[in-house]
C-alpha cells in the first residue's frame, strides 16, 4: 500500500505541475482582463487622430524580451512605463485571441498607445481600425497611414497606397500610389504587406484584377 501511496503522490504533484503553468496563465489573464475593465486613463483618455499622436509620448526604449504571448501582464506593465514595443505585441496577441472582435477596444487603445510612443506600425494598425468608421474619419485614417509610410512602415506604405489608388481622404493619384509602395517590400517578398503590395501595384499599372 506504502507503495501505491507514493506512486499516488508523485503521480499528483507532476499533474500540478503540468497543470501550473495554464493555470498561472488563466489567472494572469484575468488580471489582465480586470486591469483592461477599468479603463485606466494612461491608456483609455481622449485620442487625437493617430498621425497627430505619432511620438507625441517619450519611448524608454526599454526593448524588452518579454514574451507578449506567455506573459501579457507584464507586457501590460512594460507599456504603461513607456515601452513602445510591448504595448505594440500585446495589441498583437489580444486582437490575435478576439476573432469575434468583442474586445476592439482594448488593442486599440494599445495599438494607439504604441503609436504615440512612436512605433508607426501601431498607428497603421490604429487607422486600419478607424475605416469603418465613415467619411468623418477618412482624412485622418489617410493620415495615419502617410506618417507611419513616412515612417517605413510597410503596411503603412501599402495602405496609404491605397487610399491614394481610391481617392479616399485624399484626391486620387495613381502616381503618388505607386511611389508610396516603395517602402512596402522592406521585410521580403513573403510579408503579406509585400504582397498586397505587388497585387496592387498590378491594378494600377493594369487595372483591376479578376478573381477566380
Amino acid at each position: 500500500m506504502i507503495g501505491h501511496r507514493v506512486f499516488l503522490l508523485n503521480w499528483l504533484a507532476l499533474a500540478a505541475l503540468l497543470l501550473a503553468p495554464s493555470t498561472r496563465r488563466s489567472q494572469q489573464d484575468d488580471a489582465l482582463h480586470a486591469t483592461l475593465a477599468k479603463r485606466p486613463a494612461w491608456l483609455f483618455h481622449q485620442r487625437s487622430c493617430p498621425a497627430d499622436a505619432f511620438g507625441t509620448q517619450p519611448d524608454l526604449a526599454l526593448d524588452s524580451d518579454v514574451d507578449c504571448k506567455a506573459d501579457q501582464a507584464t507586457c501590460l506593465l512594460q507599456c504603461q512605463v513607456g515601452d513602445a514595443f510591448s504595448c505594440y505585441w500585446l495589441a498583437v496577441e489580444l486582437q490575435r485571441e478576439d476573432p469575434r472582435k468583442r474586445r476592439t477596444d482594448d488593442y486599440n487603445a494599445l495599438f494607439h498607445r504604441a503609436c504615440e510612443l512612436g512605433t508607426p506600425s501601431g498607428c497603421t494598425n490604429r487607422a486600419a481600425a478607424m475605416m469603418d468608421d465613415g467619411p468623418a474619419s477618412a482624412r485622418c485614417v489617410t493620415r495615419s497611414f502617410e506618417i507611419a509610410c513616412k515612417a517605413h512602415d510597410p503596411w503603412g506604405c501599402s495602405m496609404y497606397a491605397l487610399e491614394l489608388y481610391r481617392g479616399e481622404g485624399t484626391a486620387r493619384d495613381l502616381s503618388a500610389a505607386k511611389a508610396a509602395l516603395a517602402d512596402s517590400c522592406l521585410n521580403g517578398d513573403i510579408d503579406p504587406a509585400c504582397r498586397a503590395a505587388k497585387r496592387l501595384r498590378l491594378e494600377i499599372e493594369h487595372g483591376p484584377i479578376e478573381s477566380h
